[in-house]
């Protein structure tokens, strides 16, 4: 990579500076919610965190420990590889018609509904 492009090109510069919690936190915006899944590194336990960020820019966290059985974790990535699944067809479904993007629209709108009624049954014990 040029020395141009690095000195140059912003996405590079954030990927590449290391920051401080302090640092971030001045970044984020005030009165926001931020919510984080992270997979254990044994994938036995799933932990879902929440960030609140005040008015006041007072800083207000929740960590919830979901354990993981074999069968929701099996679910969990099911959810994963469907959500990816309907991204790669509406990127690459063809659209002939206005008809055919309207029909995409629809099928889409239906699948993404049963995905986040999904979503919301296997996270109902965090909210």
């Amino acid at each position: 990579m040029s020395k141009e492009l690095k000195e140059q090109s912003k996405p590079y510069q954030i990927l590449k500076e290391v920051y401080s919690l302090e640092q971030m936190k001045e970044s984020l915006p005030t009165s926001t919610g931020f919510l984080i899944l992270q997979m254990s590194d044994d994938q036995r336990s799933l932990f879902v965190a929440y960030c609140q960020v005040s008015k006041e820019r007072v800083f207000k966290y929740y960590v919830s420990k979901v354990p993981l059985s074999l069968d929701k974790k099996a679910k969990l990535l099911g959810m994963v590889q469907r959500l990816a699944s309907m991204k790669t067809t509406m990127q690459k479904t063809p659209i002939t018609f206005e008809e055919d993007l309207e029909q995409l629209e629809r099928e889409s709108e239906a699948e993404l509904t049963q995905l986040l009624q999904q979503m919301e049954e296997f996270f109902e014990p965090v909210t």
